[in-house]
């Protein structure tokens, strides 16, 4: 009895431990999962508002056509639903203890942190090993007026940045355009307004009998002075800007996912443990009840037996009794003759 109450008392005190320990978990996965639903909502609105800027979104189509690195926004729009969704999943699983779906959803989350990995290794590839090379030749072609060979006009005007590695290269690299001139897009809007660089244009003379006919004023058609350009290149931009902001996305994207896997996995493994130990509580729960009953029952039993012997001996002791009184009797009575 002193050692089935001892284990008990063991049981009782490592379900408590387990039980508050699983509580913590519990609290920091659900949020967890919150900070990885609310990640995913943050860079998938971020993402609808630089479609929804006509600006950011040329820039983003003409940096595809540069890098071929191609739907960048897509995969991290798809990256950011699944990631919400395993969230909520996640939340579900943890508030009804559904340790089945916990663990699909760890593996899910894996899955995606490995697929974003790939993801991003990708774009880091075709963009270091294309990003000058494609910049250089944007900055050769670019014809005004021209939308198929205006790609870096789009860059420009997003990034505020002119030519590869300053405005100098349109004078050295590009013949469309003329001497100490740049195109319309690299204008300084930092320092000057649109008017000062509407009032200092002048049309591209290759393209100025083709634009007579034309009624709209179409800003690719026209050149800047080189002093007025922005001084940065955009390919130090987009590497030392635009590239760690990618980078940066998809690298929380893959670390949250990461620390909710290993946390959920905790949490899976608690769980286990819990419903080990309290099975193991029923059982000696069961095993004690089973023993007081029988501890209960036996003296019960004895003193049912012993009642039946006793009852059963008293009529032969009457007589016996008898028996003995009559010879007591009959002896008595032959010594008196």
């Amino acid at each position: 009895m002193e050692r089935t109450s001892k284990l008990l008392h063991n049981l009782r005190f490592r379900h408590r431990i387990l039980n508050s320990q699983l509580t913590k978990l519990k609290i920091i996965s659900f949020i967890l999962n919150s900070i990885l639903i609310t990640i995913g909502v943050i860079l998938f609105s971020a993402v609808l508002s630089i479609i929804s800027y006509p600006t950011w979104l040329k820039m983003f189509i003409s940096l595809q056509k540069i890098t071929l690195s191609y739907a960048i926004l897509i995969w991290i729009v798809l990256f950011c639903i699944a990631s919400i969704s395993l969230g909520i999943i996640g939340i579900f699983a943890i508030h009804r203890k559904a340790t089945l779906i916990l663990g699909i959803q760890i593996f899910a989350l894996v899955f995606l942190a490995v697929l974003e990995g790939g993801i991003l290794y990708t774009i880091l590839v075709q963009w270091l090993r294309h990003l000058e090379v494609g910049v250089t030749f944007a900055v050769q072609m670019f014809q005004p007026g021209l939308e198929d060979n205006t790609v870096m006009a789009n860059i420009q005007e997003a990034l505020h940045c002119c030519g590869r590695g300053s405005y100098d290269d349109y004078g050295v690299a590009n013949e469309a355009i003329p001497k100490h001139y740049v195109p319309y897009s690299c204008c300084d809007l930092q320092t000057y307004t649109i008017e000062h660089c509407n009032n200092a244009s002048i049309l591209s003379k290759s393209k100025l009998i083709s634009t007579i006919q034309s009624t709209e004023e179409n800003n690719l058609l026209y050149v800047i002075p080189y002093h007025m350009a922005y001084t940065v290149g955009c390919v130090n931009r987009l590497k030392h800007l635009f590239l760690p902001i990618i980078i940066s996305c998809f690298c929380l994207l893959i670390f949250v996912n990461l620390f909710v896997t290993f946390v959920n996995c905790f949490y899976v493994q608690k769980a286990a443990d819990e419903e080990e130990y309290e099975q193991n509580w029923l059982n000696s729960q069961n095993f004690m009840k089973e023993t007081k009953e029988a501890f209960c029952l036996r003296p019960q039993k004895q003193v049912e037996i012993t009642e039946d012997i006793t009852t059963s001996i008293r009529p032969d002791l009457s007589v016996f009794q008898r028996q003995l009184s009559r010879r007591r009797t009959n002896s008595t009575s032959s010594n008196l003759d």
